[in-house]
């Protein structure tokens, strides 16, 4: 019955610390777009480790008395194992140095970074905070002048969705608390039962913590797993010099608004490219963390199968767009001719007629850029369904996505090596 009664709360108290990180402890703010909730989400979380920590603490307390309890039946009756006492003691001792427990996590998984506070976790949400801004930067937003029209939304959205890193750093503090809670259970109730649980529930589940914790080590590490720790928009940069500084105001006549509309939306799409390619691949390294509390079961989802390695490899493109890229880019072209924007060669005698042909031109140019890396976007999410198993993609259509828009982010270039084909000089 003792038994029974303390298990009962030890679990409540398990539970409660879990729950805890879904209570802040004040109202959000009001808001007026989504990055501003995020801020908010990141502020509540920021102000939970008490409550957590107050969570363990009591269930701590709980198994200090149940060992207690444990070690006396001992005592009387030395056929009674002392093990039981032993476990609770120890697992009891974990949930009372919490803070410190979860610290050792984060530093198996990024022995140089002791942001973590031991006394209340919040050290890391400011570092990962810290991370995140200094990941984004600020190099393309010296193009982003006040936009107006279409162009205006997409970068009104494009700010706003930058705050949701806020988000995802929430969310991985919440993932790192509550997995980090159940491997120490894992790992009492292993300890008590070795044969109805496995010693790698508790190991699984400590290494998946430590990398939610580490966020921003195990972000890095996957970008520069492709990228090779090259520069995140240098080639975005070379995009927006190329075709938004030579598309001009368009001029007068159908084609004039149309290179007109195509200026104004140009660069904020490649902003907002740029942040959805982030937040899409850092959610992938998270998707691909907790594949490490399946098993090989699952097949192409569990820890090393080829739907959780591709996983990780469509993060990495995403987190490196740019240089994605312009490495497929290159690879079709060449760095010579890479990124050539061309210029129409003949002339039709009128020099008005010319100027229209060139303004369609160029808004041509550049809408395919455009197109091309939504692309390129689109063929890293091919490629990873496919590796998942999803029998409505292939790799062939990856392939395609990512080839078609390589040429699309290209097109001067791919038109130069037709006419050179064909004996032709319509762009120089």
């Amino acid at each position: 019955m003792h038994n029974s009664a303390f298990n009962k709360l030890f679990n409540i108290s398990m539970l409660m610390a879990a729950l805890a990180v879904f209570l802040p402890a004040e109202a959000f703010a009001e808001t007026n777009h989504i990055g501003a909730m995020a801020n908010n989400l990141l502020n509540a979380v920021s102000s939970i480790p008490g409550f957590v920590a107050a969570c363990s603490y009591l269930g701590g307390l709980v198994l200090a008395i149940m060992a207690i309890i444990k070690l006396k039946d001992h005592i009387e009756d030395p056929r009674q194992p002392l093990r039981e006492a032993v476990v609770r003691f120890l697992i009891g001792g974990m949930l009372f140095a919490l803070p410190i427990v979860f610290a050792a996590m984060r530093n198996t998984i990024d022995p140089n970074n002791t942001g973590i506070d031991p006394g209340g976790l919040t050290g890391f949400l400011n570092d990962i905070g810290d991370f995140f801004s200094d990941l984004f930067g600020d190099g393309l937003g010296t193009f982003m002048d006040e936009a107006m029209g279409v162009g205006g939304v997409l970068t009104n959205i494009s700010m706003a969705l930058k705050p949701l890193t806020g988000f995802l750093i929430g969310i991985a503090y919440i993932f790192g608390v509550v997995i980090g809670v159940t491997g120490i259970v894992k790992l009492k109730e292993h300890l008590l039962d070795p044969k109805q649980v496995q010693v790698f529930e508790p190991i699984k589940r400590f290494l998946a913590a430590g990398c939610f914790f580490a966020l921003p080590a195990v972000i890095s590490a996957t970008r520069d797993t492709l990228n090779g720790g090259g520069g995140f928009s240098d080639f975005l940069l070379i995009l927006i010099g190329l075709r938004g500084f030579s598309l001009g105001a368009g001029g007068e006549g159908l084609d004039g608004v149309f290179l007109g509309a195509i200026s104004n939306i140009y660069t904020p799409m490649i902003m907002l490219i740029r942040i959805f390619s982030f937040l899409a691949g850092a959610a992938l390294v998270m998707v691909g963390i907790s594949r490490l509390l399946k098993t090989a079961q699952d097949g192409a989802r569990g820890p090393s199968g080829i739907g959780t390695i591709m996983t990780f490899v469509a993060a990495s493109a995403l987190l490196s767009i740019g240089s994605m890229i312009s490495s497929l880019t290159t690879t079709m072209f060449g760095w010579d001719d890479n990124l050539d924007f061309g210029t129409l060669a003949f002339s039709t005698g009128e020099a008005a007629v010319d100027v229209h042909l060139q303004n369609v031109y160029k808004g041509v140019v550049a809408f395919m850029t455009m197109v091309g890396m939504l692309s390129v976007v689109k063929g890293f999410f091919v490629l990873r369904a496919s590796a998942e198993g999803n029998s409505q993609a292939s790799i062939m259509a990856g392939v395609t996505h990512l080839v078609g828009g390589a040429i699309a982010v290209n097109l001067g270039a791919l038109v130069k090596a037709v006419q050179s084909t064909l004996g032709l000089s319509v762009l120089s």
